[in-house]
């Protein structure tokens, strides 16, 4: 299965994951001083969405890595949705680096990298909702999502758009479905390892298994995404240094 394919059906499940959700709970390290409801303020941020590699240079990745500009390899991608969201730039460095790919049970040459990604407008409730441990009951009312939108009786603006790309890939609606529902099931896993991180931004979660730092300010969010090795701890520096210099930018 290819990057864009990932890629769309990511969305399609993350959008529908998104919407409809009940009242989002309390969390420490968020600040209280904000209207937990509005969003968009930060413009600069939000301007970015269309121009990533201008507001995480090779320059700035570089030296967050402690690796040579002149060495990394950058890559943009664009999907061509409504929302810029799910577009990014990543820097890439070759380190002679290998990792465990446990459904194999085998090595593989891996890439040090950094990835900014996610900018979006959205609210404190929003991504209070969004960046915590889902249930059982969030994942059967998930499932329940997915199959009225392949069957296309509610479908958000952004699944509806990235299904059609699906659809012109070639890929049929059964394909979609259940690759969405096998995204869902990871779902519970993953989110399991959000933590919170006080005094960065109006609220930071990091999320050890997907290597992501995700940061909330005056109504928009962004993501960081750093692997240089299986040390978790050594992700998260970097990533939190990186998200600070951003902040730095566009507060």
């Amino acid at each position: 299965m290819n990057a864009t394919i990932i890629g769309l059906v990511y969305v399609t499940a993350g959008s529908l994951m998104s919407c409809g959700q009940a009242t989002p709970p309390s969390a420490a390290g968020i600040s209280d001083k904000i209207d937990p409801k509005a969003e968009g303020q930060n413009t600069c941020l939000l301007a970015h969405a269309e121009k990533y590699s201008e507001l995480l240079t090779k320059e700035m990745a570089a030296e967050a890595m402690n690796m040579p500009a002149d060495q990394a390899i950058m890559g943009i991608s664009k999907l061509g949705l409504a929302s810029n969201e799910y577009d990014y730039v990543q820097y890439e460095w070759e380190n002679g680096r290998e990792k465990l790919v446990k459904q194999i049970n085998r090595k593989v040459k891996a890439k040090d990298y950094v990835k900014l990604t996610g900018i979006a407008a959205t609210s404190l409730d929003n991504f209070k909702m969004t960046y915590r441990a889902v249930s059982d009951e969030d994942i059967g009312m998930l499932d329940e999502k997915i199959e009225r939108s392949v069957r296309a009786e509610a479908p958000t603006a952004v699944s509806k758009n990235a299904q059609k790309k699906l659809d012109d890939l070639g890929i049929s609606r059964e394909q979609q479905e259940q690759m969405m529902k096998d995204f869902s099931g990871m779902a519970k896993k993953v989110t399991h390892a959000y933590v919170t991180v006080e005094n960065i931004g109006d609220a930071a979660v990091w999320n050890g298994i997907e290597n992501t730092f995700y940061v909330f300010t005056n109504g928009a969010k962004f993501q960081v995404v750093v692997e240089v090795g299986e040390d978790p701890d050594q992700n998260k520096a970097i990533a939190l240094a990186l998200a600070r210099t951003i902040l730095a930018r566009c507060k």
